[in-house]
């Protein structure tokens, strides 16, 4: 779980936005428009790295984000497009499509944000899921563990969620919640089973031409550090675990720290010498940020 998810109450408000064909990515040289090619696939280990026997082939190329870029993640509120940031990290339906359209025409890269550990009840698919996967609550209201382990059930869900994150222009995506194997879910859910989820995920992001993150999730980084394109991660400074993502920043990989306790006066000397994406935000995720002097 997300040591700091918020509640989306807006996005119950937003959840019938309509939905566009996004705007092609385009580059004008700098690190945030930089696409990589890159044709391998997730790793084998723990199994589940298909999209399902109508999968389409695998994009030629997707956006890997490298070590240094500035980031805004905004889950909550009106969506700030004046932040000066080379990333933004938003939510799969909260933004309208005028917001993200004016991002992309700045060559900002998006992430689309969405959970895939837990169920949540304003989200407009809620229904899909059926109720032998909806496990105990994880302590955010609506909310509620995933049996990830039942891949079957959830794969089509989430290849309706990543189509949608394509569609609306996002560069990647950030599934979150997949550290079940940490806490009460009501199922017996391990290690091995979040590394089946992501490899799938990872397999359909990359047939669409998308990034994908790895969230939190320290204990999973060497095993899936060839798999992930980047991540999104939660108070490392605080918490001690900033050597836990080396695996990424030793292979040039961008990883976005977001600090809720720690000020950049004291996070900012240890993350930017080894090129950690690190930002002071509030726990609800609002517009509200603070950068490391200098940035973004």
């Amino acid at each position: 779980m997300s040591r700091s998810r918020p509640a989306l109450p807006f996005v119950a408000i937003a959840i019938f936005v309509a939905l566009m064909t996004g705007c092609s990515s385009s580059g004008d040289g700098d690190e945030a428009s930089d696409t990589t090619v890159a044709g391998i696939s997730p790793t084998e280990e723990g199994g589940g790295t298909s999209a399902g026997p109508d999968a389409s082939p695998i994009a030629d190329g997707w956006w890997e984000p490298t070590r240094g870029l500035s980031w805004q993640w905004q889950l909550q509120g009106e969506i700030d497009t004046t932040i000066d940031a080379d990333v933004y990290d938003l939510d799969i339906t909260g933004p309208d499509d005028q917001i993200l359209a004016t991002l992309k025409g700045r060559d900002v890269k998006l992430i689309c944000y969405f959970s895939v550990g837990s169920w949540e009840d304003w989200r407009p698919d809620a229904a899909d899921f059926p109720d032998d996967v909806l496990g105990n609550e994880n302590g955010w209201p609506g909310e509620r563990w995933l049996d990830i382990s039942n891949l079957d059930a959830l794969r089509p869900i989430y290849q309706e969620r990543i189509d949608t994150c394509a569609e609306r222009g996002y560069d990647a995506i950030e599934p979150d919640n997949t550290d079940g194997y940490s806490h009460d879910t009501g199922f017996d859910i391990t290690e091995d089973d979040s590394i089946a989820l992501l490899n799938m995920l990872a397999d359909m992001a990359h047939r669409k031409g998308l990034g994908i993150a790895l969230k939190n999730s320290p204990v999973l980084v060497e095993r899936l550090a060839d798999t992930v394109d980047f991540a999104v991660v939660e108070q490392c400074v605080f918490y001690e675990e900033c050597h836990y993502w080396d695996p990424l920043l030793d292979a040039g990989k961008a990883v976005f720290l977001a600090e809720y306790q720690v000020e950049p006066e004291k996070f900012c000397p240890q993350t930017e010498p080894v090129g950690i994406s690190a930002i002071y935000k509030d726990q609800m995720l609002d517009a509200a940020v603070r950068y490391c002097p200098g940035q973004p």
